[in-house]
């Protein structure tokens, strides 16, 4: 049922929106999925190119790309595979990040936890987490990431999220431990030089890297996120009030 549903939704046979909210009942921006006819929004695919291009060093791939990579990486990373969905973040006023969900390996950010193989319990990976503009509310980020994490958890019927997040990344990690992600096991990064950019390849939980890089593997289980989703949703720990910030100010990545 999850690739079924994943796949009518890419292939525009179901639509689907997922508003944000602030305060409960506030909306502050909505998400959007990847689809086919993404792939002639020549707008869009030139905001997602330079909004990677912007933040290309926390990436585990780093390198500038062009639109045509970027039209590229949609069609045969993310509708290509069916386990796998790319959400636009938007503001009230106009798109400004991304977020993405994979239901299945092989993962983006190397082995998953312990256990994810046997397919007794159903695993989602949060990736793709980048906000390219600081068009719109402070926390939209944040509230992004709840909003879909609750989608997945009904409609996916998600058991656990996880994902691994650059131990030097404290913004990314403060955003998702506010979520309720806790962390486990330390991944470590093999730098690799490939096609004249830098590649940052995960090895076996527990090791060493040879280049001192390492990410944080997070998880968030469902019990938990049910669990305090009405506070988290209305009081979140994360962002405080302030005055919106405007597309001129400096973008962050949250990868």
């Amino acid at each position: 049922m999850q690739l079924q549903l994943i796949t009518r939704i890419v292939n525009e046979e179901q639509p689907l929106r997922i508003d944000v909210t602030v305060d409960g009942d506030t909306r502050i921006g909505h998400l959007t999925p990847i689809t086919r006819s993404s792939l002639d929004d020549v707008d869009l695919i030139g905001k997602m190119t330079a909004w990677r291009n912007r933040m290309w060093s926390c990436f585990l791939t780093q390198a500038a790309v062009t639109e045509e990579k970027t039209k590229a990486f949609l069609a045969g990373s993310i509708l290509a595979d069916p386990t796998r969905m790319l959400f636009i973040v938007h503001s009230v006023t106009q798109p400004v990040g991304t977020i993405g969900v994979k239901v299945g390996p092989p993962w983006v950010h190397g082995a998953g936890p312990r256990g994810c193989e046997t397919g007794v319990r159903r695993l989602a990976e949060l990736a793709n987490l980048l906000r390219g503009s600081r068009n719109g509310h402070p926390q939209l980020m944040y509230q992004a990431e709840m909003a879909l994490m609750d989608w997945a958890f009904q409609e996916l019927n998600i058991d656990l999220f996880w994902t691994a997040v650059p131990s030097n990344n404290r913004l990314a990690l403060t955003l998702h431990q506010s979520a309720g992600f806790r962390t486990t096991q330390l991944i470590p990064l093999h730098k690799i030089e490939h096609n004249g950019g830098t590649q940052l390849v995960p090895g076996d939980p527990g090791g060493a890297s040879p280049d001192g890089l390492y990410a944080q593997r997070i998880e968030l289980e469902r019990s938990d996120f049910m669990l305090r989703r009405e506070s988290l949703l209305r009081a979140p720990s994360y962002g405080t009030p302030r005055r919106l910030i405007s597309e001129a100010s400096p973008a962050g990545a949250l990868l």
